[in-house]
């Protein structure tokens, strides 16, 4: 393990941000990611997941 990481990730719609929607998710990497790169990898991992349902 060389990244543990926090996202937090909320519903906004049309300039509405929706605080009782507000989503931690932890991650555990082994590769050494920056909070960027850990950002950019937790969304392309959703959007995955998105396209297979």
């Amino acid at each position: 393990m060389k990244t543990l990481g926090i996202v937090m990730s909320a519903r906004m719609d049309e300039q509405i941000f929706y605080f009782d929607e507000i989503i931690i998710r932890y991650y555990i990497a082994s590769a050494e990611l920056t909070a960027k790169e850990l950002v950019i990898a937790a969304r392309s991992h959703w959007g995955i997941e998105r396209k297979l349902h």
